[in-house]
């Protein structure tokens, strides 16, 4: 039976072209809990970066690994807490400066004196010039007007902990290679992963969500095969390996659908919700509540 639903957020629970969860996957979580089942998220983004997504509801932020295997929560309790180390940071930056196909972006913790409590955007040193360019590109019509409207540029690295680091390669998705092998050669103590189009995660060492699932699990009682994932990315494959039942949505990249037992329909489809609904109604029986789909 299942135990414990966890969910990578971007392209799974959150649909690319929006911003925060749908109302319907909000009360699929709450039906899964009253069920008796725990919710948590399994994501890239640092924990007050996941709750912006639920619509600033941190109720729904209480159990999973954030920040591609940085900070885990159980409970509402930090199990595990390891903010990038701010060597590594001013190697980024200032390798980044003569890279002109992708931007250096961090989400910085207090940033926007308007919500104190929300991660915001930065360019850490970039040039001017090089921000509008790409940015440009991703802002164009048809693209993905939802990118970040609250962008800050810094001249330097604030003094506070940062989880979140990532690229945003120049021409979108066809850019993503080329900033993978910037990585391989220039630096080569972190590892990238494509977890959305033109975009990749930058971990530090072989850091994964996968890194601090054992003693997650164990914090939270449960084995592994009592686990449901969904999935989507390159970000997720390692935790999918560690998980008998990971479930892909329908516009997961090829490499995540190859590894997944199981399919739900798209996120633009609330795929992820609809299981949620079904496992909720079996009280955790994940045959049944895959026939109850279809």
């Amino acid at each position: 039976m299942i135990k414990l639903v966890l969910s990578d957020m971007d392209g799974t629970l959150v649909p690319n072209s929006a911003k925060t969860t749908s109302e319907r996957t909000r009360h699929a979580i709450d039906r899964l809990r009253e069920s008796g089942i725990v919710f948590g998220c399994a994501t890239g983004r640092s924990i007050t970066n996941t709750i912006m997504q639920f619509s600033d509801m941190p109720e729904y932020v209480t159990d999973g690994i954030f920040a591609a295997g940085k900070q885990a929560l159980v409970r509402g309790g930090l199990v595990r807490d390891m903010p990038v180390p701010r060597a590594l940071i001013e190697e980024l930056v200032e390798g980044f400066k003569d890279f002109d196909d992708a931007l250096l972006v961090s989400f910085i913790y207090g940033m926007d004196p308007e919500h104190p409590g929300d991660t915001v955007p930065c360019s850490l040193g970039e040039d001017r010039g090089k921000i509008d360019r790409i940015l440009e590109y991703y802002l164009a019509p048809g693209r993905n007007g939802n990118l970040w409207d609250n962008w800050q540029w810094l001249d330097g690295i604030p003094d506070t902990n940062i989880y979140m680091l990532g690229v945003l390669a120049a021409g979108g998705q066809e850019g993503v290679p080329r900033v993978a092998r910037y990585f391989e050669e220039h630096f080569p103590s972190t590892t990238v992963l494509n977890s959305a189009p033109g975009w990749c995660d930058v971990n530090v060492g072989v850091t994964t969500k996968a890194t601090p699932f054992a003693e997650f699990l164990a914090a939270e009682g449960f084995e592994p095969d009592e686990v449901v994932f969904f999935a989507d990315s390159d970000n997720d494959i390692e935790l999918m390996k560690l998980i008998p039942n990971s479930v892909c949505v329908a516009n997961a990249m090829p490499s995540a659908a190859g590894l997944a037992r199981y399919t739900v329909p798209a996120d633009v489809e609330d795929g992820p919700a609809q299981l949620m609904e079904a496992l909720a109604q079996t009280s955790g029986d994940l045959e049944a509540a895959l026939s109850l789909l279809g």
